[in-house]
């Protein structure tokens, strides 16, 4: 099984609101989630829900907070394995998401109540 391909924050962010990519947290546990939430990403297990309704060919970015993405890079295997094929990792994780400067789903929140 080939390694999982790594998508920029920048352009995971891109492709996530174009509708072209799912971004989901590669942990089981929610409150990990909501600790880690990235703008427009989703749990593990919201993701999980609506999986048989997805096309294999949908790409599909899972990121931890790991900088070498090893828990990302696992649940991406596990999906190329059941046959999608285009699970990549968000390269730099967590950390990578902030270098870039890219909001998480809480400072959403807070900047829309200053207005």
């Amino acid at each position: 099984m080939n390694e999982p391909g790594k998508v920029s924050p920048r352009e995971a962010r891109k492709k996530v609101f174009a509708g072209l990519a799912h971004l989901v947290c590669a942990y089981d546990e929610h409150e990990k989630f909501l600790e880690m939430r990235l703008e427009g990403a989703v749990s593990l297990q919201e993701y999980a829900s609506y999986l048989t309704f997805i096309s294999k060919r949908q790409e599909v970015i899972f990121y931890c907070d790991s900088p070498d993405g090893a828990k990302a890079a696992d649940r991406a295997r596990q999906l190329q394995a059941d046959g999608y094929k285009n699970a990549k990792v968000l390269d730099g994780g967590v950390e990578g998401w902030k270098a870039a400067g890219l909001a998480f789903a809480k400072n959403v929140a807070e900047e829309t109540e200053g207005e």
